[in-house]
């Protein structure tokens, strides 16, 4: 195991931390719709793509983020995806228009990607003993961010307004990005592997064009030519990809 950075202790409080602000911010949205659709002059159906947006690049970040974090990487990596989910709430934050929302929400998404890096931390960092329950507490931690942050956000955006929430989101976030510098180690020494940017764009539009799909065919209609060509498209890069 690679030498600690910090206190041994403090790992697991800053994984669960980590894990709770990343799917909080991420789950931002639900609560928030309508004061969105207010205030960017939209509809209530064209402000869900706030919501709808993070869930996707969510999903997305998760595999790539796990490739990408192999070995030596893995510590830059949650680095680097923290500092992009801050700036996506900054970007949020600062009232430039729904496209530029859209485009913050989708950063902030990429934090939901996280929750695997903290558990492979907790297994390679903390002692034998205890690796399996902290493994455990932060599932259960991370699940629990995702109820949190919709009634956290619904009373700041009631009191303080809109870009409240995503200022006390870009703040969360950065305190956890420090907790990661000063206390999270770095990963075990392994082999490096090359990462495949190819794979990771492929698989990228694969997962995006299916969860596009399960979202928006109520939306688009099941049948509607748009719908059958997003699903068609996901179908022969998912195959070229597998």
């Amino acid at each position: 195991m690679s030498e600690l950075r910090g206190n041994q202790w403090l790992i697991l409080p800053t994984l669960v931390f980590l894990g709770v602000v990343s799917t909080a911010v991420g789950s931002l949205g639900a609560p928030l719709l309508p004061t969105i659709a207010r205030m960017d002059e939209v509809s209530l159906g064209d402000s869900q793509w706030a919501l709808t947006i993070s869930l996707l690049t969510g999903a997305v970040a998760a595999p790539v983020l796990g490739r990408l974090s192999d070995g030596h990487r893995r510590r830059p990596t949650i680095v680097g995806v923290l500092a992009i989910v801050t700036a996506g709430c900054v970007l949020a934050a600062i009232p430039l228009g729904f496209g530029w929302l859209l485009v913050g929400r989708a950063m902030q998404g990429i934090g939901l990607g996280l929750v695997p890096l903290g558990i492979a931390v907790a297994r390679d960092a903390l002692p034998p003993e205890k690796a399996a329950p902290g493994i455990a507490l932060l599932g259960v931690t991370s699940a629990a961010g995702l109820g949190i942050g919709c009634p956290v956000a619904g009373v700041i955006t009631e009191f303080l307004g809109l870009s409240a929430a995503f200022w006390a989101g870009a703040v969360l976030t950065m305190v956890a990005l420090v907790g990661v510098i000063l206390i999270v180690p770095d990963a075990p020494a392994r082999p490096r592997r090359r990462l495949d940017a190819l794979g990771a764009v492929l698989l990228t539009v694969t997962i995006a064009g299916f969860l596009l799909v399960c979202s928006q065919g109520p939306v688009w209609g099941w049948i509607s030519m748009q719908l059958l060509s997003v699903a068609v498209i996901s179908v022969l890069v998912g195959a070229v990809w597998v």
